[in-house]
């Protein structure tokens, strides 16, 4: 079990004992004991019923052997823990485990029968981060921060193989959409600056406080803005001044590396250097890592004796640390799933922060991981892909084609689109193909560049004009082969 108690969590293992319940809280040992019913016999070890000294419905006498049980080769007498008429719920010769009901009586004694029983629990939890007292804005919504943070939370205890309250999709749609939200880079940052900012001079604390307030004023003005016209402001957000504010705190507090509150603060600025999308990427880096370190840690297959030897010496002896190594991993599968849909989100618009991840991530070879890595592979191919465009692009426009048949030059956005009509073998509106010597003179000024330009001229190999095909083969077997 997860347990969070006060905004601390707490790993909690179970297992039923004949005793009771033995519990492993953060470490620590307690057993909760069962109630001693003294009209029930069980077993109190694993064995056979060898012989019931008692016939069923005769009288057993507290203090008495009332059966004899085997235990090893070994006859052990079991003594009565109540006087009364016995009724026996197993027979000789059965096999028994510990804790198994062998018999009951109807005990002489009234006070055992009206014994007091502790009455089981019929209420509830709630929910981690169903309810924050003191935590909620008007209309009853928790803050950006509290949000992102209760999201965070419920990804990370995810990717360790925690059951989650809500799906793996959803998981992953609360996280982007408070990750998102314009007011998270403010609230976070108020958030540790009131924690850590305390013990700051009191000039940095005020211009920090300062420069807050200043942005949240123009927060409150974008709101405003979109609410009146939602078509003119689409995307006009501020972000927050992280980049200034974080050089500005390593220029004017001496020994900020050495004051744990400054470097909190500095720590939290600059995780949004990059404003909101910046943020996302970081924070999606982040359980990619911890994912795939627990993928890691089972890439040879399932754990062999010697290997979770090898396992336990590498996590510094911490068998909590296998454990949950171990629970993750049996339950990756609902990691990936959310995963699946962070990349969808986030990395495929831009996977260029991510790329040694996505190499790794696509070589998943387990079934449950299959469409993670595909997709991994997909968003490799397209990042490929567009910088064989741009490569292209680049060598097309040193070939000069083209010539403008009015004076002046192509603008970009002009060379862009002759460059795609070139490609489809068409020659662009207000402009001529080169004529032979030119085109020859092109190419050989490209055959003696350093560039590696070869693999644009295969998209001239079926262009309309066969002088151009003729020479761009020409270009490409010498630039490959000479």
């Amino acid at each position: 079990l997860l347990v969070r108690l006060d905004g601390a969590s707490h790993v909690v293992y179970a297992q039923e004992e004949p005793a009771g319940t033995r519990m492993v809280i953060d470490g620590r040992r307690c057993l909760l004991e069962s109630e001693i019913d003294r009209s029930v016999f069980t077993a109190p070890s694993n064995g056979k019923l060898a012989r019931c000294l008692v016939a069923d419905g005769a009288r057993a006498v507290e203090g008495t052997p009332y059966a004899e049980i085997e235990v090893m080769k070994m006859q052990m007498p079991l003594i009565a823990s109540a006087s009364g008429t016995i009724a026996w719920k197993a027979a000789e010769g059965q096999a028994i485990s510990v804790g198994d009901e062998l018999a009951r009586v109807d005990t002489d004694d009234e006070n055992i029968e009206s014994a007091e029983r502790t009455p089981r629990f019929r209420g509830g939890f709630k929910l981690a981060g169903s309810d924050r007292a003191g935590m909620l804005l008007g209309g009853g919504a928790l803050s950006a921060h509290r949000r992102f943070v209760d999201a965070h939370e419920a990804a990370v205890w995810l990717v360790d193989g925690f059951a989650p309250v809500r799906s793996a999709a959803e998981a992953a749609e609360d996280l982007l959409e408070a990750m998102d939200d314009a007011w998270l880079p403010l609230l976070t940052f108020r958030d540790v600056l009131g924690r850590r900012g305390m013990r700051l001079p009191a000039e940095a604390r005020d211009y920090l406080t300062r420069v807050a307030d200043d942005f949240e004023r123009e927060l409150v003005q974008s709101d405003s803005a979109i609410t009146g016209d939602v078509a003119a402001t689409a995307g006009a957000q501020p972000e927050l001044p992280a980049t200034q504010l974080r050089a500005w705190i390593e220029a004017n507090i001496s020994g900020e590396g050495d004051d744990p509150d400054a470097a909190a603060i500095t720590e939290c600025l600059r995780r949004f250097e990059g404003g909101r999308a910046g943020h996302a990427h970081l924070v999606i880096a982040e359980l990619i890592d911890r994912w795939l370190a627990i993928q890691d840690a089972f890439a040879s297959g399932p754990l062999t004796d010697e290997g979770a030897r090898t396992t336990l010496g590498a996590w510094d002896d911490c068998i909590a640390d296998v454990v949950g190594a171990a629970r993750a991993h049996a339950a990756s599968e609902r990691a990936s799933a959310m995963l699946h849909a962070l990349l969808s989100s986030v990395v495929l618009p831009d996977p260029s922060r991510h790329l040694g991840r996505l190499q790794r991530l696509s070589g998943a070879r387990a079934t449950q991981h299959a469409a993670l890595a595909s997709l991994a592979r997909t968003i490799l191919e397209r990042g490929a892909l567009a910088e064989l465009r741009s490569v292209c692009a680049r060598a097309l426009s040193d070939l000069q084609l083209v010539k403008v048949s009015t004076s002046g030059a192509l603008s970009s956005r002009q060379s862009q689109e002759a460059l795609a009509l070139l490609a489809q073998g068409a020659t662009p509106a207000g402009a001529q193909m080169l004529d032979a010597r030119d085109i020859n003179t092109g190419l050989l000024g490209l055959l003696a560049r350093d560039a590696p330009v070869e693999e644009a001229l295969p998209a001239l190999f079926c262009h309309a004009s066969p002088a151009l095909r003729a020479r761009a083969i020409k270009a490409y077997v010498a630039r490959v082969y000479g």
